[in-house]
């Protein structure tokens, strides 16, 4: 696996990450033990630190990227894209060479002043306004800014949890194909299977102080318990409906019904 001395400059960042990969994913999690070191690691503290021989090879593929691209390094974001190539790949040093190749097409989300992903926020913006226009100007008016939500679907490709594993691996099985035009796709069909929802107007009962004489009102229902003004949208979209994840088909069948123009594109790496 390529690495220097040089790479281990973001050991500080990349250990901060590590514990937030997958921890509960099995290849990620803590284990009891873990097989011993060859004496060469024996100075290798970060990689003593691992607790699963998931993050040891997670560790080994994010510096090898790192030694490879000086110009990027590190950048959070980048331990999802990797994490989520391991689980399929298996091998670390295949996943590197996969990660490698996925960056050629991404590596503005993670260059200095993330112009990519800037980029993607502005026009998932226009999209909004252009194919859904009736969320669009709820959040307007609730001030709630795309990036306080739709930052981390775009930063990390979905791979950082917000679906269920297999459905990312769905939505990257379309991106590996297709490219960034998909991750605009599945964020639309996201907004718009919710859209139903956070339009709702807030039902004044559950903000209504209860006392002794009042007859309890119920409130919405476990997918609507917000009022979704504010930061109840960033909340209700950061952590997806169960009915929504529920039918993974229905998701990527709306995603691939938008149809971009050329113009919701302008920018974007080919």
């Amino acid at each position: 696996m390529l690495t220097n001395q040089n790479a281990k400059r973001f050991d500080g960042d990349i250990c901060d990450d590590l514990g937030r990969t997958f921890p509960t994913h099995g290849m990620f999690a803590a284990a009891p033990s873990l097989p011993q070191l060859d004496a060469a690691f024996d100075d290798d503290s970060m990689l003593y630190s691992c607790t699963s021989v998931g993050q040891r090879e997670l560790l080994q593929i994010l510096r090898a990227y790192v030694a490879f691209d000086h110009a990027i390094g590190y950048c959070q974001g980048m331990n999802f894209l990797a994490a989520n190539l391991l689980m399929v790949i298996g091998n670390p040093e295949v996943t590197f060479w996969s990660l490698v190749q996925v960056m050629k097409s991404v590596k503005g989300l993670f260059a200095h002043g993330l112009p990519l992903y800037n980029l993607c926020l502005d026009l998932f913006g226009q999209q909004c306004r252009r194919y859904l226009p009736t969320i669009a100007g709820h959040l307007e008016r609730q001030k709630t800014q795309l990036v306080t939500f739709a930052g981390a679907w775009f930063n990390t490709l979905f791979a950082n949890g917000v679906v269920p594993i297999p459905l990312m691996h769905r939505i990257w099985d379309l991106f590996l194909f297709n490219g960034l035009p998909v991750i605009f796709q599945v964020a639309l069909a996201i907004l718009k299977a919710c859209e139903g929802t956070l339009l709702l107007p807030p039902n004044p009962a559950c903000s209504q102080p209860a006392n002794e004489s009042s007859t309890p009102t119920p409130c919405l229902s476990a997918d609507a318990i917000l009022q979704r003004e504010g930061e109840d949208i960033v909340v209700y979209l950061s952590a997806l409906p169960q009915s929504l994840l529920d039918n993974p088909n229905a998701l990527l069948k709306s995603a691939l019904a938008f149809t971009l123009a050329p113009e919701d594109l302008t920018g974007l790496p080919r």
